[in-house]
């Protein structure tokens, strides 16, 4: 009875796991059918599954990057000059000149700012006076700018609205560096669960000071004091920023 027993329960579990074999087996097949490349080797069923995938798949990055590229090309940046009457250019990628004696500028878009060079044609040192100089922004409200010493026959250059400086830091809470699997408080790549060792994540502070504006649209007004060998004399400009 011993032996009896023992022959039903093995063909008794035998006949349980049976199915379970042929649905893993078929689940199998399936991935593979799936998984399987475009060639003759992968069989017929194999191609028209895995063209048909990638077809979907090319498709959608396609119809992916053509609305990106889309969204993103549609805007165009361009600056006028008001003031002085006479400049019809719009400023874009090409240099417009604006000769305002005794200096020639040059205005041009740059890192989507706009670059103002400033050029000194004479034999004389000629000093831009940032105490009387000035900005007005879009908003309306009057900021500083800094002062420039241009030698003969020589240029200097900035950005309007200029650039600011931003510092990196670690980005993590506590004090010191712990021993664990992960760098805390991280959750990107070295996240707490995948055993991963690695530095803190890096992030940025951007320091603001009162010569710090931002254009989106709108005019501009500059106020230019120079100073060439005691005569004072004033540039100003009015320039606008457009969103084609």
């Amino acid at each position: 009875m011993l032996k009896v027993d023992a022959v039903m329960k093995s063909q008794s579990e035998h006949t349980i796991a049976a199915p379970s074999l042929l649905i893993a087996r078929k689940t199998t097949q399936n991935l593979a059918l799936q998984m399987a490349p475009c060639t003759e080797s992968g069989g017929k069923m194999a191609k028209l599954r895995g063209c048909a995938g990638a077809r979907s798949f090319g498709l959608l990055v396609f119809s992916l990057l053509a609305a990106v590229f889309c969204f993103c090309g549609c805007a165009t940046v361009q600056y006028r000059v008001l003031q002085p009457q006479g400049v019809a250019q719009i400023i874009t990628d090409q240099p417009v000149q604006v000769s305002y004696a005794p200096l020639v500028y040059h205005f041009v878009r740059q890192q989507n700012r706009l670059s103002m060079q400033i050029n000194n044609p004479t034999d004389e040192t000629i000093v831009l006076v940032g105490e009387r100089s000035s900005v007005v922004d879009p908003a309306g409200e009057t900021r500083p700018l800094r002062g420039r010493l241009i030698n003969p026959r020589s240029f200097v250059q900035m950005l309007l609205p200029p650039q600011t400086i931003s510092i990196p830091y670690t980005d993590y809470w506590g004090w010191g560096w712990g021993w664990g699997p992960y760098w805390g408080p991280s959750w990107g790549p070295w996240g707490p669960y995948n055993g991963w060792w690695g530095p803190p994540p890096v992030s940025f502070y951007t320091v603001r000071t009162v010569f710090d504006w931002n254009w989106k649209t709108g005019p501009v007004r500059l106020h230019l004091t120079y100073d060439r060998k005691g005569t004072v004399f004033e540039h100003d400009f009015e320039i606008v920023r457009e969103v084609k």
